[in-house]
């Protein structure tokens, strides 16, 4: 095993790699070391009596060979000094000139998180690309600290009379980095605020995926660190993010072995970091997720009970009902329940896809909607030909198209109640319907009702299979499917999103069934598919 790393400067005074030679090889996870105020990169991660800095324990463990090890410095102390944002534009460059190729996992010494998490923000805020990976933070005074514990930290100073207070409270002010942490000042204060609106368990959702991060985060607290109080050093992270050690402010950055209890938090944050997905995904990963939360504000229905049954013959000649080539099925139940946002719900029909996407809204009680996807380009064809020719007459067509149709509405013990159908309306390949509740319902606007649509409708004979697709957020399903005509094949397959795969039953050759009582996210689907028996066609 190595023992020792090499330090190679990058930038001078400002930022070293440490290697170990000969080199493993192209890593593509690292690690850098950000220490606090009055600190460097050397001092504050070495105790004095030690062989290897904190760095160089890490760089020298073979464990972590496939992460490089690096470390920032920036001016810091009483005099002259840059502020907080300063350093963040200090550590960007050395970052976008050395650790691009990097997912980076910051280890940092008290301000220097705040210098990390100020870094964090202002990548957000510009919406750039965040290729950090992790923070690990020792001591770190999120919520900020006493200038009186500073100034015995850096002074040591015993006692602290008022005259001598007020003097060094103005004379401290004047310092731009302990200004900054100031635990009543106005950056810790604005930085708390951010960090919670763009990171904190993934910050909120109503900003834009690439605006906000889940950063995975440690913080750690020294039981005897009088400087930074450990409501402070932890600030928003609990039981699951946060470690104390027995130790001082100064103390926790300088493990000397792989056996302190300081060294091996951080073994272990590394180690489960480099099974996380990496920034980009999880950016990617977030946008999907707010695609699905934004359906809380969807529609919601529950309880949905679907039940529809397929005769697999054309409707006998000489009735009004039907088509030649058509067979018809039956739509026995189609119940669930939904708040009533107006007096009118909808019934139609629409031809392929086009025409799905024109008509549809959420004051739809169902559509159905012929796809044509399942079909051949001569057997499309034939169905748009014929059934676009008997569109042209909207009230003959809807005799064809709908037998037994019935839209009905239950609230309270008076039981179901049939909806009062309107003036059909065409537009372009498709033809609706609205239904409205009688007048003494109208106090119904607003409030949960059960509804219930029962019809036969056409499918053309050539297309032996039905796609059930979840137009809403749906609590509790039950979908039936049963074909009268013998079959020889009958198979569903089911693409569920947001809920455990849904319970399937087969109930004897011909008949299937799906339910499931979690929570069913929009396009979901079932697909069904069939073939008749050859001596029964």
């Amino acid at each position: 095993m190595a023992d020792r790393a090499w330090e190679e400067v990058l930038t001078e005074d400002r930022l070293w790699r440490l290697r170990v030679l000969p080199a493993a090889g192209a890593n593509t996870r690292a690690v850098l070391f950000v220490h606090g105020f009055g600190g460097n990169a050397a001092a504050t991660w070495k105790a004095d009596t030690a062989k290897f800095s904190f760095p160089a324990l890490l760089a020298l463990d073979p464990e972590f060979a496939d992460h490089d090890i690096f470390v920032f410095q920036y001016q810091t102390g009483f005099r002259h000094t840059p502020g907080i944002d300063a350093i963040v534009n200090q550590l960007d460059f050395a970052i976008e000139s050395h650790l691009k190729p990097y997912t980076v996992v910051f280890v940092a010494h008290s301000m220097g998180g705040l210098v990390c998490m100020s870094y964090v923000l202002r990548k957000l805020e510009l919406g750039a690309p965040l290729r950090i990976g992790g923070l690990l933070t020792y001591g770190t005074p999120m919520t900020g600290v006493e200038w009186v514990q500073y100034a015995q930290l850096v002074f040591g100073i015993g006692g602290i009379t008022f005259p001598m207070l007020s003097l060094l409270s103005r004379w401290l002010s004047s310092n731009r980095q302990l200004e900054a942490l100031r635990s009543d000042g106005a950056f810790v204060d604005s930085l708390n605020a951010d960090w919670v609106l763009r990171v904190l368990n993934g910050g909120y959702p109503t900003i834009a995926a690439n605006l906000r991060t889940w950063l995975p985060t440690r913080v750690v607290t020294g039981n005897d660190d009088w400087v930074v109080q450990q409501s402070s050093a932890k600030g928003f992270y609990g039981k699951l993010d946060w470690i104390p050690v027995d130790q001082g402010h100064i103390a926790m950055g300088k493990p000397a072995a792989r056996t302190e209890e300081a060294y091996q938090i951080a073994a272990d944050f590394l180690r489960k970091s480099a099974g996380w997905i990496g920034p980009t995904s999880a950016k990617q990963l977030r946008g999907q997720m707010d695609d699905l939360w934004k359906f809380h504000q969807s529609r919601r229905i529950t309880e949905w009970r679907f039940d529809l049954s397929f005769a697999g013959h054309e409707v006998p000649p000489g009735q009004s009902f039907g088509l030649p080539g058509y067979q018809s099925f039956t739509v026995r139940e189609c119940s669930y329940t939904r708040r009533l946002d107006s007096a009118r719900l909808w019934f139609g029909f629409a031809l392929g896809t086009i025409a799905t996407s024109d008509l549809w809204s959420d004051d739809f009680v169902f559509l159905h909607r012929l796809l044509l996807a399942a079909l051949t380009p001569n057997e499309t064809q034939d169905v748009i030909t014929t059934l676009r020719a008997v569109l042209r007459d909207p009230k003959g067509a809807w005799t064809k198209l709908f037998d037994a149709l019935h839209v009905r509405f239950e609230h309270g013990p008076r039981g179901f109640r049939e909806m009062i159908p309107g003036e059909l309306v065409s537009k372009g390949d498709g033809l609706i319907c609205p239904f409205s509740l009688p007048d003494d319902a109208s106090g119904l606007i607003g409030k949960d009702v059960r509804v219930d649509v029962t019809f036969r409708s056409l499918l053309p004979s050539s297309m032996q299979s039905y796609h059930v697709e979840f137009p809403w957020l749906c609590e509790g399903f039950s979908t039936v499917l049963s074909v009268e005509r013998p079959v020889t094949v009958l198979v569903a397959s089911q693409a569920m999103r947001g809920t455990d795969q849904a319970q399937r039953t087969e109930e004897g050759h011909g008949k299937i069934k799906f339910s499931s009582d979690g929570l069913v996210i929009p396009s979901s689907s079932i697909q069904f598919e069939w073939r008749f028996a050859e001596a029964d066609a």
